[in-house]
């Protein structure tokens, strides 16, 4: 049945009303969710000084060293949960916004050709919720492929170094690089340059000062508690094993927290790169379930239109898309053009 320009355009209209509220949506828990993170942020400056001083003063000049040692291990734990849910924060954040401009560029499709008009159609009908477990699954794909390299498959028959040459053409994950491979500074001219502000990792390293104030006063206490006429006792043993353990704690926090900063900053995490993470993740949506009903209509399922959809959605992510994700684009192209004779021909 073929829908008249009036339904369509009042069809149309639904959808720009739904994308402006989902646009405000989003704009809001982005909003929130920074906000939530910075009064968590001085909420545990402020505790930590505070239960400190409190500790201190109350031991007077005969302090209990082991209950200062566990109270300063507790601490600096508090302060590195503060960090890390300040990049969950962080992360939620950019990728509500980055869901904004994936919802803008749907209109540049829409502009530029009647089979692009097509896909942004679908794209618009897309719920958030719906896209949100789609996202899910195939960003963490993604997200391998990328950061764990030592990990990473590659298909039958291409060779690594093609793949890792041409990511290093076009690093399309992440801003800085790609900015930097495309501006090329061969007459010592000005090369282009990526600033993504400065505020998570100011407010990262304040916290981190804290952590080494803390741990200053940890090792004193450590210092007291070693028993130097018994070097090889069980105490000693205790204590330096509990110690070695926060160590390593602290350390694997603080790498942990520059490498997430970064993807947050310019990686795969990043506004701009999730933006088109999110093109990736609706384009697979769109297949997985046009197969799905494909599927479903050659057996007697046929009103079970998505039987078979979470299993199909992974199966392309990690086979398909996972092996021409260093020629995305391209990957992008043929999947829109499958996703037009499909319709076509389910309809």
């Amino acid at each position: 049945m073929k829908l008249s320009k009036k339904t369509l355009s009042k069809r149309f209209d639904l959808l720009e009303e739904y994308n402006f509220r989902q646009d405000k949506t989003n704009r809001d828990e982005s909003i929130e969710v920074k906000r939530c993170f910075t009064t968590q942020f001085h909420q545990t400056i402020i505790a930590s000084t505070a239960i400190m001083a409190a500790v201190i003063s109350i031991m007077g000049k005969e302090p209990d060293w082991l209950f200062l040692a566990i109270t300063s291990a507790l601490l600096i734990a508090l302060c590195l949960m503060t960090i890390d849910v300040g990049c969950h924060k962080f992360n939620t954040a950019n990728r509500a916004t980055a869901y904004q401009i994936h919802l803008s560029r749907i209109t540049d499709y829409e502009e530029s050709s009647r089979k692009k008009s097509k896909i942004a159609l679908e794209l618009r009908r897309i719920d958030w919720e719906e896209a949100m477990f789609a996202w899910r699954i195939i960003q963490p794909i993604i997200f391998d492929f990328f950061y764990r390299k030592n990990k990473r498959k590659y298909e039958d028959g291409v060779k690594k170094e093609l793949v890792k040459k041409e990511i290093k053409r076009y690093p399309w994950n992440d801003t800085k690089k790609l900015i930097k491979s495309g501006i090329k500074d061969e007459k010592g001219d000005i090369e282009g340059k990526f600033y993504p502000g400065t505020y998570l990792r100011k407010m990262m390293f304040i916290m981190n000062f804290v952590v080494v104030l803390i741990l200053i006063i940890y090792a004193r206490s450590i210092q007291h508690l070693l028993d130097l006429n018994e070097l090889y006792s069980l105490k000693n043993f205790g204590v330096l094993s509990f110690t070695l353990i926060t160590l390593g704690y602290i350390i694997y926090q603080v790498v942990h927290c520059h490498k997430r900063c970064t993807r947050l900053e310019s990686g795969l995490n990043s506004i701009q790169t999730s933006a088109f993470v999110w093109r990736i993740v609706c384009i697979t949506m769109l297949l997985a379930r046009l197969e799905s009903i494909k599927k479903n209509r050659k057996t007697a399922a046929k009103d079970q239109i998505y039987k078979g959809y979470t299993i199909e959605l992974a199966k392309i992510a990690s086979t398909d898309l996972y092996f021409k994700l260093h020629i995305i684009h391209e990957w992008l192209e043929e999947k829109e053009t499958d996703i037009i004779k499909m319709i076509k021909n389910l309809l």
